[in-house]
């Protein structure tokens, strides 16, 4: 199983909910990796409501573990899960990521809800 979550800090003010901004992962399933297999899988994180995306930074942190030979990095609004998984099982773990408006002031979060996205994955590494 996958665990993926967001997590927000921050809310300029009530009004700035009603628009439903949030983060938002995709996809929304991952399939699931074969022994012995290339495996290379990206989410993908964006603004609901939010044409300027790239305004905000993205920290990203995996908990748990992978089955060996898989690893994940992350590098702007992607968390990339590639590999090749030497170890069958289930594998619980989860990625969290923080979303913050760069600002000149330090950062923050304006113009956005604090919301938590979470999505549950049920992942095994299987023979083909």
């Amino acid at each position: 199983m996958i665990l993926l979550s967001l997590a927000l800090s921050g809310c300029d003010s009530l009004t700035d909910c009603l628009d439903n901004d949030g983060p938002e992962l995709s996809p929304r399933t991952l399939p699931n990796p074969t022994l012995n297999q290339e495996y290379n899988q990206v989410v993908h994180v964006g603004i609901r409501n939010e044409p300027n995306d790239d305004r905000f930074n993205y920290d990203f942190t995996l908990s748990g573990r992978l089955p060996d030979g898989l690893q994940a990095t992350s590098a702007g609004r992607d968390m990339n899960i590639f590999g090749t998984p030497i170890e069958l099982g289930n594998f619980d773990f989860s990625v969290t990521v923080e979303v913050v408006e760069r600002s000149l002031s330090g950062t923050q979060t304006q113009g956005l809800c604090t919301t938590t996205d979470r999505i549950n994955y049920q992942w095994t590494v299987q023979v083909m």
